[in-house]
């Protein structure tokens, strides 16, 4: 692992907030602003800030998302990731078709993760259709220097490793290939005999990966059943047989840039070196999450117990980045607090459960019921 911090922070910065606003387009985020409103409220960066209407292409169908944000020095491929498991007016079913798709993690005859190899082919056939395709013509036109970068957070991270292979001429690409491709969180999409060809080939892909999540590591690969890393039994015994049968790794794929707990950028050369070390650190920090002194102590701060680890760990990126761009770098060891740190919140849940509630007993229900519509 080198500690050198040659990651571009400020690219990385930009992708992050386009890749975050992506999930305004469907969902309970939805509900809360509209990508453009999300992209306006990034004040320090006049690039996604200054954006109009005009200036993004939204697109969401079934389980499936992702925004074009045309800028004056690039455009940005923004995947959505996952929908967040919020009850939301007629997004339920949408929502829980993602999560299914997300653990149909049986590859396919190349060895990519069948459910994320759907999404992108999904994605791609509407890239390719004549609206997107007159956008992005269109953002491009008389701009010969401006760059074509691809982003995705969890889900929507997976998908843009996937990105950094398909959009090649070498795969039949046939549209611009793009200039850089930054994945956040991303789960891995393929498996290791089905990731060899790609190893040390995907020059423009940058994976960002912070401190304790667990998504980078997922689907597991055989660290799982290695005796060194002291998986907890329960946790080896529940994914015993898809370990058994396919091992996934990222490992090689692109340039991994890991966030340390003492809030180090790292730029890592050998993945396999640090996946103990990083293994156990999951382990424990979820192992305490789960003793009945942390549930209290979440449950008195209406906190969802175990939700704020879970959850800052695969988000926290973000901020941890606006902070090194401000140079206000975190303290080592200290905790960085997310912008989505408020969905752990009951107060913040149960306002989305009741209003949701309300609205399908307006479905249900003729005229004289539409005030609930109102909550």
């Amino acid at each position: 692992m080198n500690g050198d911090n040659s990651l571009d922070v400020k690219t990385a910065y930009r992708m992050a907030e386009a890749a975050k606003c992506s999930y305004y387009t469907e969902g309970f985020m939805a509900t809360e602003m509209s990508v453009t409103k999300c992209l306006q409220g990034v004040k320090d960066l006049p690039e996604l800030s200054g954006v109009t209407d005009k200036d993004v292409y939204s697109w969401t169908e079934d389980k499936d998302g992702y925004i074009l944000v045309n800028t004056p020095n690039e455009v940005i491929f923004a995947m959505r990731g996952t929908l967040l498991p919020i009850p939301c007016d007629g997004a339920d079913f949408i929502t829980i078709k993602d999560w299914l798709n997300d653990f149909d993690a049986v590859p396919d005859d190349d060895g990519f993760h069948s459910g994320l190899i759907r999404s992108w082919n999904h994605i791609k056939a509407n890239l390719e259709q004549a609206k997107a395709r007159a956008f992005l013509q269109g953002a491009f036109k008389g701009s010969a220097n401006k760059k074509f970068m691809v982003t995705g957070h969890s889900k929507a991270g997976a998908l843009a490793i996937i990105a950094a292979i398909k959009m090649s001429k070498s795969q039949g690409w046939t549209m611009r290939e793009p200039d850089g491709v930054y994945s956040f969180e991303g789960a891995r999409p393929l498996t290791v005999e089905g990731a060899k060809p790609y190893v040390g080939k995907l020059s423009k892909l940058y994976r960002i990966e912070y401190k304790d999540d667990i998504v980078p590591l997922v689907p597991p690969g055989a660290w799982l059943k290695s005796q060194e890393n002291q998986i907890p039994p329960i946790l080896a015994k529940v994914f015993s047989d898809v370990v058994n049968e396919h091992a996934y790794d990222s490992s090689g794929l692109g340039t991994l840039y890991y966030i340390d707990r003492d809030n180090n950028v790292n730029r890592v050369t050998d993945e396999h070196a640090i996946l103990p070390s990083r293994i156990q650190n999951i382990a424990s920090a979820y192992t305490c999450a789960l003793s009945l002194t942390e549930v209290i102590k979440s449950v008195e701060a209406k906190q969802l117990p175990m939700c704020l680890p879970l959850e800052n760990n695969h988000t926290a990126h973000v901020d941890y980045l606006r902070l090194k761009v401000e140079g206000k770098d975190p303290a080592p060891g200290s905790f960085v607090a997310s912008s989505w740190d408020k969905y752990c919140n009951f107060d913040t849940l149960s306002d989305a459960l009741i209003r949701d509630a309300m609205h399908k007993l307006a479905d249900l229900c003729v005229d004289p019921c539409d005030f609930l519509r109102d909550f």
